[in-house]
């Protein structure tokens, strides 16, 4: 069986904020709008297949296997199970291991990123792939880093740790970085942490998958009826 390797989009980013930081309070990671808006244009030229690839991938529609290491007190699920109910159950984490995991979350003393101490660090790949026949599948992974310490080399509170893990899951999930403080994907504040994310942030979030979701609606019915117009 052969495959094609359509274009995969890697994102790296950090929690503690950096110069190219969005200054709004809640978008889409770039590479996100880019799958979103390729599934759209892959659905209006009738390739439905490709266009349900990109819509699953954007929703990231099957459950998402998590595999934990170094956790504290069980923050990652705590984080994690944050973020189903924000999202009102619309994504699932489930357990799994480290061999069939989308979703690594590791605690460490430590974590850098282009040779400085940061609070965390998300990578992730999303991408789509045709086989023979017409048949398209979708992959999407991270890996998320926390420290166990600040760059200061102070101890991270149990809220701040929360706080760093949910901000990197938030990348998974497809926002991007901005520059206010008191907003889950700012830069943190020590002094004040926040619980969850914003207003603005669930809003980005929701709205993606609405549109994702009309368009994953409309290739799935596109391709039922060309397949009872095949029999």
């Amino acid at each position: 069986m052969t495959v094609k390797s359509l274009p995969l989009i890697a994102v790296v980013i950090c929690v503690a904020g950096s110069a190219t930081a969005r200054a709004d309070i809640g978008r889409l990671l770039p590479s996100v709008s880019r799958q979103l808006e390729r599934a759209e244009a892959c659905l209006e030229s009738g390739r439905h297949a490709e266009a349900q690839a990109y819509a699953d991938l954007t929703l990231l529609s099957r459950d998402i296997g998590v595999s934990v290491t170094g956790d504290v007190n069980g923050i990652a699920w705590s984080a994690l199970e944050d973020w189903e109910q924000a999202l009102g159950g619309q994504v699932r984490f489930v357990p799994a291991s480290l061999s069939r995991a989308d979703l690594t979350i590791s605690f460490r003393p430590t974590v850098a990123m282009a040779g400085r101490d940061v609070v965390g660090t998300a990578t992730c790949t999303r991408g789509v792939r045709e086989w023979t026949g017409g048949v398209f599948t979708y992959r999407a992974t991270g890996s998320v880093e926390v420290a166990l310490c600040s760059p200061l080399g102070t101890t991270l509170s149990p809220a701040s740790l929360k706080q760093a893990t949910m901000h990197e899951v938030g990348h998974f999930l497809g926002l991007d970085d901005t520059s206010k403080v008191g907003s889950l994907m700012g830069p943190i504040d020590f002094a004040k942490t926040v619980a969850g994310p914003t207003s603005s942030e669930l809003t980005v979030l929701v709205d993606m998958r609405a549109q994702a979701n009309v368009i994953r609606d409309r290739a799935v019915m596109a391709l039922t009826l060309s397949s009872g117009a095949l029999r």
